[in-house]
């Protein structure tokens, strides 16, 4: 019985001209971006990790810290202008293009001067979540903005307590919070957050009712691009790390192309089309002309564990493999070839009902196999769920 499948159209398209010797594109651009298809996290309510940068008195005119930073899922990629209404003299807006799909955030600029004190709720867009500010009495005093200091000054932050998981790709919450000391010398509201770094930040916002040494604590928000040990500070304020960790990816595709490593996740896949024959393979992005690599395994008995050398309809046309390498420029393939002496190996170490995996190596040449120009795979490794 074939394998139960689950992989994504693209390769099943590809698996259907598996011994094609061309592949024609039709790439067209587009001089003006489509409007960008997106979510607020939050709507229709309450803003998710909304951070709300610089203060906010009665009279006192927004500057270039008064923003509003606000996450989103973006479903299409294009361009986007978001604005809220005008709510106590002051209004938030922003614009810009998504390239890519998935979690992203977009800083609102705040204009106006706030006309009163108070709590003003505010909302981007017909169908945005809400988010609201807390407006100081103007001319300072016990009402308004709050005074104070970091424990650790400008260096590291005396006893800070990062909590919560940081991982690659996957989106804060409010279990990633940095726990600060701080000491009040002036009672008041207070709004501070870290700049943007790897695609995140740390922000608090809230009110001091008595002066000493207490503690306000930062909530994460956006999504982490990279690992490594990070540093945040609020403008003027002691800094902390915080460690990302890599993603638990459990399939991939990875090699090594003419010395430069590459990974191939994207559309990620394996198909058993007979018991005799399987395919795999990925691209390197979603763009739309990305590069992708597929591999079609062939076994005089059923695919298992073993050795894969490439295709040769005279001396290896039994127990063989078929590699066709898309530069995403070129809608010939670089392919194997017979007519060269080098080979392509592709060694299958595990091999069940769920899950293919193993190793690869060799040349593929320019025009479908046929070319002299010459691209060599080096490394290759791949563990895949169908």
């Amino acid at each position: 019985m074939m394998a139960k499948i689950k992989i994504p159209a693209l390769l099943i398209v590809l698996s259907a001209l598996l011994f094609s010797c061309a592949k024609e594109y039709s790439l067209e651009v587009s001089k003006v971006l489509p409007p960008a298809e997106f979510t607020f996290t939050g709507a229709p309510g309450t803003c998710t990790n909304a951070i709300i940068g610089g203060t906010y008195e009665a009279g006192v005119a927004l500057g270039a810290n008064n923003s509003i930073t606000l996450t989103v899922d973006v479903t299409a990629p294009g361009s986007y202008t978001v604005t809220t209404g005008v709510n106590n003299g002051i209004s938030f807006t922003s614009s810009g293009s998504f390239t890519t799909t998935g979690p992203q955030v977009i800083v609102l600029a705040g204009s106006g001067t706030p006309l009163s004190e108070g709590d003003f709720s505010y909302s981007p867009g017909n169908a945005g979540c809400s988010f609201s500010i807390m407006v100081a009495p103007g001319g300072g005093g016990t009402g308004g903005t709050g005074v104070f200091t970091y424990q650790g000054g400008t260096a590291n932050c005396t006893g800070a307590t990062p909590t919560g998981d940081y991982v690659v790709g996957t989106p804060l919450d409010a279990t990633n919070t940095v726990t600060l000391n701080v000491n009040v010398t002036t009672i008041g509201t207070y709004t501070v957050s870290t700049p943007p770094l790897n695609g995140i930040t740390f922000s608090a916002s809230g009110t001091f009712t008595a002066t000493g040494l207490q503690t306000i604590t930062l909530t994460g928000s956006g999504t982490p691009t990279a690992a490594g040990d990070l540093i945040y500070a609020p403008p003027g304020g002691c800094s902390f790390t915080v460690t990302i960790t890599p993603p638990i990816v459990l399939d991939f595709l990875t090699f090594t192309l003419d010395g430069v490593a590459k990974t191939f996740n994207v559309d990620l896949g394996a198909l058993s089309l007979t018991p005799n024959s399987f395919v795999f393979g990925g691209q390197e992005s979603i763009a739309a002309n990305s590069p992708f690599l597929i591999i079609t395994l062939t076994n005089a008995t059923p695919i298992g564990v073993g050795t894969y050398e490439k295709f040769s309809a005279t001396t290896n046309n039994g127990t063989y493999n078929v590699a066709e390498y898309y530069d995403g420029v070129d809608p010939a393939p670089w392919a194997i070839t017979t007519g060269q002496g080098d080979k392509f190996t592709v060694v299958v170490t595990e091999f069940t009902a769920t899950n293919i995996k193993g190793t690869f190596t060799g040349s593929l040449y320019s025009s479908t196999g046929a070319g002299t120009n010459v691209k060599v795979i080096t490394n290759g490794a791949f563990s895949i769920s169908y």
